[in-house]
């Protein structure tokens, strides 16, 4: 425990926004992140084969989760930049 009570911490303001749009069997998310002075974005897109079960919500999910896992590779390359790390490889 610290010793003068718990830490504290400094929260950065952040804003998220998620919109989710169905077209030709596609459904489509973009993610927008205002997030310590910097303005982010990525989509994703889910797919369902025709053979496939996989219901609306479902197909909204996976794209939200792309679309998120992007953002998040992004957030992680600004931030070995911000460290000066030489160089960030994504493997997907």
């Amino acid at each position: 425990m610290h010793p003068s009570g718990p830490p504290t911490h400094t929260a950065t303001p952040s804003t998220m926004h998620v919109s989710i749009s169905e077209s030709a069997g596609r459904t489509h998310t973009r993610v927008e992140l205002a997030w310590a002075g910097r303005n982010l974005a990525e989509t994703g897109v889910a797919y369902r084969h025709p053979s496939d079960y996989l219901n609306d919500h479902a197909r909204q999910e996976m794209a939200t989760a792309r679309a998120l896992s992007d953002l998040a590779d992004q957030l992680a390359a600004h931030a070995a930049i911000s460290r000066g790390a030489a160089r960030l490889t994504v493997v997907r």
